[in-house]
C-alpha cells in the first residue's frame, strides 16, 4: 500500500536505483503497482542460473566434505556449478539451446545497472518449491481436490486447502527452512544483482517484508560476517513494526490461505532456519556457492556491502519527481 509520498521519498531521498520484488505474480497484480513500476521498469536482463540443486552435506561421502568445502561447487558430485556469465558458451550443444542464449545475455549484459531505475522480479516460491515441497507434502486425497479445484477456477479453495494441509502444520519455522532447501536458485537470482556495484542503493521487498526478505536479508548479513544472534535480533525489529498492521496481514494472509499464525515474525525462527542451514551444508558461504554465487561473487557482494561509497546519482528521474 505504498503511496506516491512513499516513491518519491525512495527515490529522491533514498535514492533507491534497484529493485527487487520477491512476490508472486498474483500478489504484484492484487498489489496494483502501475506508478512504481513506472519508474522501476523491469528489467531486460533475466537473472537466472542453469546448474542443479543444493545437495545436502550431510548426504554427500564424509572424505570429501572437507575439500568440498575448502575447493567449492566446483568439486560438487552433481558437476559444474559455475554461474553462466562465468561459463564458456562454446560448449553448450544444440539440446540446451535455450540455456546457450540465456547465457549468451547474461554474459552480454552482466546485469550491470544503466543510470535508469529498474526492477528485478525473481519469484522466490519457484518451481522447486512448489512441486518437490508443496505437492510432495500433502496428500493423495488432498491432491485429487487441488486438481478439482484447479478445473473448476476455485483458486481461493486451492490455497486454502494448501494453507492447511502443509503451512498450518510446518508454521514460519518450517517454511524458513523450506525456502532455503527448495528456493536455493531463486535465492541466487536475488543475490546476484548485489554483485555490482551500479546496481546500488538497492532495495528489497515482497508483500509484507518479513519472511521472503528477511530470508534474503539474513543470508546477505550472514554472508558479510554479521554474527547469528546480530542477525536473528534485526529480523526481530519488524515484529514491532508490524504491530499496527495486524489486521491488515491477517485480512492478507487470507488471501494467499496461510494460516493467521504467518502474520507474525517470531525470532525463532529465523534462528532455527538458520542453524539447520549451517548444520546442514557447513556454513552459509558454501549454502551459497552450491546454489551458483560463486567465491569470487562472494567476495564482490562483500565489499559492496561493507565498503564505503558513493552513489551514481539518477538526477533526470529526480527531477521528474521534484
Amino acid at each position: 500500500n505504498s503511496t506516491s509520498g512513499d516513491l518519491t521519498t525512495i527515490i529522491k531521498k533514498v535514492g533507491i536505483k534497484t529493485v527487487i520484488d520477491l512476490r508472486s505474480d498474483d500478489e504484484a497484480l492484487r498489489a496494483n503497482d502501475s506508478l512504481w513500476n513506472f519508474y522501476y521498469p523491469l528489467a531486460t536482463a533475466v537473472v537466472e542460473a542453469d546448474h542443479h540443486p543444493p545437495e545436502p552435506l550431510h548426504n554427500i561421502d564424509p572424505s570429501k566434505q572437507e575439500e568440498m568445502i575448502i575447493n567449492g561447487a566446483s568439486q560438487h558430485p552433481n558437476g559444474n556449478m559455475s554461474d553462466p556469465e562465468d561459463r564458456d558458451d562454446s560448449s553448450t550443444n544444440s539440446s540446451n539451446s535455450g540455456v546457450s542464449r540465456l547465457s549468451s545475455q547474461m554474459s552480454a549484459t552482466k546485469l550491470h545497472a544503466t543510470n535508469k531505475l529498474k526492477r528485478y522480479h525473481v519469484n522466490l516460491i519457484g518451481p522447486r518449491f512448489r512441486h518437490d515441497f508443496v505437492l510432495k507434502s500433502v496428500s493423495f486425497t488432498a491432491k485429487t481436490k487441488m486438481a478439482y479445484y484447479h478445473v473448476r477456477g476455485m483458486r481461493q479453495h486451492m490455497l486454502d486447502l494448501v494453507g492447511n494441509e502443509v503451512f498450518n502444520k510446518i508454521g514460519l519455522t518450517g517454511l524458513y527452512k523450506a525456502l532455503l532447501h527448495y528456493s536455493g536458485l531463486e535465492i541466487a537470482r536475488a543475490l546476484r544483482v548485489f554483485r555490482h556495484r551500479e546496481n546500488y542503493p538497492i532495495l528489497v521487498h515482497c508483500t509484507h517484508g518479513k519472511d521472503r526478505t528477511g530470508i534474503i536479508i539474513a543470508l546477505l548479513l550472514s554472508l558479510v560476517g554479521v554474527d547469528q544472534q546480530l542477525v536473528v535480533d534485526d529480523y526481530a525489529k519488524t515484529r514491532l513494526e508490524m504491530q499496527a498492521k495486524y489486521e491488515e496481514m491477517i485480512s492478507d494472509m487470507r488471501h494467499t490461505g496461510m494460516p493467521p499464525c504467518f502474520a507474525d515474525a517470531p525470532p525463532d525462527a529465523m534462528n532455527i532456519a538458520l542453524t539447520e542451514l549451517r548444520k546442514t551444508y557447513g556454513s552459509v558461504s558454501y549454502y551459497l556457492e552450491l546454489n551458483g554465487i560463486t567465491k569470487d561473487m562472494q567476495v564482490d557482494i562483500t565489499k559492496n556491502l561493507t565498503t564505503d561509497w558513493v552513489p551514481i546519482e539518477n538526477t533526470s528521474t529526480a527531477n521528474l519527481l521534484s
